[in-house]
């Protein structure tokens, strides 16, 4: 017999069908556990005076996409007492994943030359400091105004443990970027994808990561749209410097018409 219900609508939480492979697990690491917690509490069972007398049952989960788009699990076992358990353990991983996901990295990728890499990210890495200053304080002429955060101040603490990655992504064909993009986790482009008959053009991925050990956000998304637009802005920024430094070169060496 098996016991199948939405873990979205069962819980109330955000669930997607791209949280599958996460709620499974590295190995299916993260069903075992859910598994090994449902025995557990099984065996707690069967040694106290509600001991259930029945042969002892296996346990099998299943998660599913259904054409709602929704997550389904479907628990499989032929005792009603480990179905029960077993829903319990499901709701606590549902629970702990949801949490941690709010810690996990995520990365951005854009189109942006790969010699302009070094104004980025600035003498010691002042450039990608500012960028996560920025996404947490306004600032003006250069100076940040701490008593007027723009995320959460309940999340501050977990925002000032964030790291910022840079690699220089070289592709040979636009199409091998959007297949590269779409298959990697928590990865989205900033601004809108190229298409895959475009010329590849150099592109870079930004990944932000935490301090494990920080507090989940409360905000989540409400900080990763503070980084997308301030690592946007910025982006632009200097690629228009560049533009505009080098029609004053072409100018002055005659290149350009007046």
């Amino acid at each position: 017999m098996s016991l199948s219900y939405s873990l979205g609508e069962r819980s109330g939480l955000e669930v997607s069908t791209s949280d599958i492979g996460g709620l499974i697990g590295k190995g299916a690491q993260g069903l075992k556990k859910t598994i090994k917690d449902a025995w557990q509490m099984y065996d707690q069972v069967q040694n106290s005076k509600n001991k259930i007398e029945e042969d002892k049952p296996t346990l099998r989960f299943v998660l599913k996409e259904t054409a709602e788009e929704q997550v389904e699990v479907e628990i499989i076992s032929p005792s009603e007492t480990m179905r029960k358990l077993a829903q319990l353990s499901m709701d606590n991983h549902l629970k702990n994943f949801v949490s941690t996901k709010k810690l996990q990295s995520y990365t951005f990728v854009a189109e942006f030359p790969h010699h302009l890499l070094g104004q980025l990210i600035g003498k010691k890495a002042s450039g990608l400091q500012r960028l996560l200053q920025d996404a947490i304080y306004p600032s003006d002429k250069g100076r940040h105004q701490r008593d007027n955060p723009l995320i959460d101040a309940s999340d501050i603490d977990t925002a000032l443990t964030a790291r910022i990655r840079i690699n220089e992504l070289k592709f040979k064909t636009a199409q091998d970027l959007s297949e590269f993009v779409k298959k990697r986790r928590n990865t989205n482009f900033i601004g809108w994808p190229p298409a895959e008959d475009d010329e590849y053009t150099d592109h870079i991925s930004i990944t932000v990561t935490f301090d494990p050990k920080a507090k989940p956000f409360k905000e989540y998304e409400i900080y990763q749209e503070r980084v997308r637009d301030v690592v946007s802005d910025r982006l632009e920024a200097i690629k228009q410097t560049d533009t505009d430094r080098m029609d004053e070169i072409n100018q002055a060496l005659g290149f350009t018409e007046d």
